[in-house]
């Protein structure tokens, strides 16, 4: 209440004027004032400026609309069943099953629009969208964090990021990717780690095949399997995709091989220009698999170590495919190719793969494209571990680089077997000469042409400078051809006498010598 301002009565004649109009003054102060006793007017219609002092001793609030004490407010606050509010971003808090709030400065980020679209209620409002661990995930090896993993995807329907952090994640269900546009990433291939415990299945993989998946990445995280038939990572239908820096382990050792490492197909749907890079694959019945006329698909750096087959290619002819400076080592077959057309083979390693099996074997392929390219690769290690193989084909089926300073090395033992077809030297149609030549630390060493197979044992000739050695008797000669043995003799026959020559030799051979026919005659043997 202000304060009043009374006036003096300063005569009898005056006094009844002036003690009514002091009334009149008393009487309007108390109606601005609050009534204890609840009579009305007893509202306020300003604020009440206390001049920094405080209001003291005031109750425990008994209801929402009685005043509330510090105390009263800093203890604790329930909040019962709240809706999950849809403004506002930082500075708030919002517990949704009535517990304590603390006052604090966190982070709050709302339910998002794709979340709701997606049926998707987060646990943890303190995470960004897309953040596994804001809708549950506990990373610690052994609790099931497959539906938090799930959701978070299926928050991220229209694209976006998926996050993996650093921890072990144990799922026992597949995980379906909703959509194009979508990254799944970790904090490294040896920090965010997916343990897959379920039944067989694909553990990620697009939820429906379509010819509309596209531009999906898998970056920086581990997918570890568990059944023979799994796949780890699963790019059926998938174009302009990324599997990146990724440990896809099938087993914990050579032993315990299962799994497939990366399939890449097209048995449903389209599936083009894909990219494997810099992955370490292990312990996989295959590492990555390239089938079902996947085309323009690529393999980038990498390692591909202990899998019964490090590569395989087959199904329906899948074209325009490069692997490209990985190393494939201790592999049963390092590459196993039967279904392809362009196929280039670059600067990779083939090193310590099983003994007695394959390092590059090619078993089909399209004759009316250009054959596989082999450049610069190298292959080293165990005896038949290292060798190129092609059988069952014809054509020009494999091409070594055509440039002097890039090469295929086969070091150690390494051999390549050409299996019914014919090993070209040179460039086919260009003049020049084609040249074999045997680098080895023996003086001596030979270039040795040794037929093989499972048929009447031949012999084996070699090249020795300017010399030809043959190893055997020789065999019987078509005509046209000239069969050479290694057997000797001190007489010419019958026919010639003891070591004299016949009179008539039995026919005649024409060599070229400096640019001149030259006639050899020869005698029947013995």
């Amino acid at each position: 209440m202000a304060k009043l301002t009374l006036t003096d009565v300063a005569s009898g004649y005056s006094a009844a004027t002036t003690v009514n109009a002091n009334n009149e003054r008393i009487e309007t102060a108390l109606e601005n004032t609050l009534s204890r006793d609840g009579t009305s007017p007893n509202g306020m219609n300003a604020n009440i400026d206390m001049n920094s002092n405080r209001v003291v001793n005031l109750g425990s609030p008994q209801s929402s609309n009685d005043a509330a004490r510090w105390a009263d407010v800093t203890s604790a606050l329930s909040i019962s069943n709240p809706v999950p509010s849809q403004t506002g971003n930082a500075g708030r808090g919002l517990i949704t099953d009535g517990t304590n709030l603390a006052w604090g400065n966190g982070t709050h980020w709302d339910r998002t629009t794709d979340e709701i679209n997606a049926g998707v209620t987060p646990t943890d409002y303190n995470y960004l969208p897309g953040d596994i661990r804001r809708y549950g995930a506990v990373g610690n090896g052994v609790t099931n964090d497959y539906t938090a993993i799930q959701n978070a995807l299926n928050s991220m329907a229209d694209g976006g990021v998926v996050y993996i952090p650093n921890g072990n994640y144990r799922i026992n269900s597949a995980l379906r990717i909703p959509g194009a546009g979508i990254t799944i990433q970790g904090d490294g291939m040896w920090r965010s780690v997916i343990v897959y415990n379920g039944s067989a299945d694909s553990v990620i993989r697009m939820n429906v095949l379509s010819s509309a998946n596209s531009y999906v990445h898998v970056k920086d995280v581990a997918v570890l399997g568990l059944n023979s038939t799994d796949v780890l990572v699963d790019f059926s239908s998938v174009s302009v995709g990324t599997v990146e820096r990724c440990r896809l382990w099938g087993g914990t050792s050579f032993a315990t091989r299962r799994t497939t490492g990366v399939l890449l197909s097209a048995s449903s749907s389209s599936c083009y220009s894909n990219v494997v890079r810099d992955c370490d694959i292990q312990y996989c019945t295959t590492g990555v698999r390239i089938t079902a006329g996947a085309n323009a698909n690529r393999v980038y750096g990498g390692q591909i170590q202990s899998c019964t087959d490090g590569i395989l290619i087959n199904g329906t002819l899948s074209d325009d495919l490069l692997i490209h400076g990985t190393r494939l080592e201790n592999n049963s077959d390092a590459m196993d190719v039967s279904d392809f057309r362009m196929l280039r083979i670059i600067a990779c390693r083939f090193e310590k793969n099983a003994d007695g099996t394959v390092g590059l074997r090619i078993t089909g392929g399209s004759t009316s494209y250009p054959p596989a390219l082999l450049q610069a690769n190298y292959f080293t290690g165990y005896a038949g571990g290292n060798d190129v193989v092609t059988s069952g084909i014809t054509g020009r089926v494999l091409r070594e680089a055509e440039f002097a300073d890039n090469y295929t090395d086969l070091s150690g033992r390494g051999t390549l077997y050409v299996g019914l077809g014919t090993l070209g030297i040179g460039t086919p149609g260009s003049a020049g000469a084609g040249i074999i030549t045997v680098q080895s630390s023996d003086t001596n060493a030979d270039l040795t042409l040794t037929p093989k197979g499972t048929g009447v044992v031949a012999s084996t000739t070699s090249f020795r400078g300017n010399n030809m050695v043959t190893a055997a008797a020789a065999g019987t000669a078509s005509a046209g051809q000239i069969a050479w043995g290694a057997t000797t003799q001190t007489t010419v026959g019958a026919a010639g006498g003891a070591s004299a020559l016949p009179a008539t030799p039995t026919g005649y051979i024409i060599i070229n010598i400096a640019g001149t026919n030259r006639v050899v005659p020869f005698y029947a043997a013995s």
